[in-house]
Parts: structure tokens; sequence; C-alpha cells
């Protein structure tokens, strides 16, 4: 059934920009560079709005030395799998988490990109429908990225979810109530635990699944 309101993209980078004291804003520094630079206007869009791009407009876009707009690269759907390897092993870290949050991206890729510790690559990974589960499993166990990066991913399993809903905080539920795939059994702790956006939240999964 087709949704209302924000976009899944959307979503997503909500939920990423949550990790960060001062979210970086690549969508408006990659459009400001990318005119500077005379690109097209509708490569721009596509690029910024998470619109799958040509391997032309790839190669295009890769050819400018600029985080943001390598993070957008890597997170982009149409981006062929050897320039995500090769963002993959790029120095900044941003350009890194872009490949991260990449649902197109190898599943064997994304799982070589976790970080040992708590760090904001791993949110992006939890984050990722493409992340293996038995990888996703382990993520959460070792407690090697934010709860609420995991309340975003539409696989999560239903014992992670009801462990969040019933230990979450309320930015966690916030989240986790406008997952797509919701389990049932999480909904009245939701209801129990969750304050009046968490509410709101779960009023917004009926308007979009028609659940």
């Amino acid at each position: 059934m087709r949704k209302k309101g924000l976009s899944p993209g959307l979503l997503l980078v909500l939920v990423l920009l949550l990790g960060c004291n001062e979210p970086p804003l690549y969508e408006s520094h990659a459009e400001e560079i990318l005119q500077a630079e005379g690109i097209a206007s509708a490569i721009i869009d596509k690029l910024t709005e998470r619109e799958a791009l040509t391997e032309a407009e790839v190669d295009q876009l890769a050819e400018i030395d600029a985080v943001a707009v390598l993070h957008l690269v890597g997170a982009n759907p149409g981006t062929p799998v050897e320039r995500l390897e090769q963002l993959a092993r790029h120095e900044h870290e941003e350009v890194v988490s872009g490949v991260a949050s990449n649902p197109s991206a190898p599943p064997a890729l994304l799982v070589s990109l976790r970080r040992s510790r708590y760090h904001f690559i791993n949110g992006a990974l939890a984050s990722n429908p493409s992340f293996p589960l038995d990888a996703l499993r382990e993520l959460f166990e070792d407690e090697a990225a934010g709860w609420t990066s995991f309340t975003y991913n539409p696989n999560l399993p239903a014992d992670l979810q009801l462990i969040i809903a019933r230990e979450g905080s309320q930015q966690d539920l916030y989240y986790l109530a406008l997952n797509e795939n919701l389990v049932a059994e999480a909904i009245p702790v939701l209801k129990d635990r969750g304050d009046k956006l968490v509410q709101r939240n779960l009023d917004l999964r009926v308007e979009w699944y028609g659940e």
C-alpha cells in the first residue's frame, strides 16, 4: 500500500542525522558545490533526492573531490559496485558512511565496513535493510550502534523490536513506531510507554500502511 508523508529515503536521512551533534547537510552542501562546478540541475536533483544515477552520471560526479558529493554518490542506488568498493576505501569516513547506508550495496561489502567500536558508520549499517541479519544481531548485541538506527530497518527481527519497545528511549520509540514491519506485539508496549509523539506516529502508520 502506498504511503503518505515522509518518504523512506528522507526518513533514513533524519535517523542518521540524529546521531550527529552538528548534522552534515550533505544535500545542501553538495548542491552548492555542484552548481559552482556547472553540473546540470537534473543530475544534482537526482543525487540530492537519491534517485538512481546512470553510470555516466556517477563517473562525472565522482570526479569532484568533495565529501558531501562523494557521500551521496556512495549512497546512491545507481552507483556501480566497483565504484562503491572504491568509495568504501576513502580516507574520509563520511564518504564511507554513504556506502554503508546504500541498500543496493552488496551485503559482503556492507559487512566489511563494520567498525569494532560504537561508530556512526555502524549506525548507517544498522539502518540498512541489506545488512545481513546475523551481522545486524551482532551489531545490536555488541552495542556498536545506537538503538534509534536499528528502529528504521524494516528487517529488524521481532525480538529486537520488542527489546527496544520495552527498554528504549522516547526517541527510539518514536522511530520504532514508524517501522514498516512493526510487529503487532510491540504496538501495545509502544502505546503504554510512548509519549504523544509516539502515539501520533502509531496513528500515522495506519494512514501509511492501512494497519
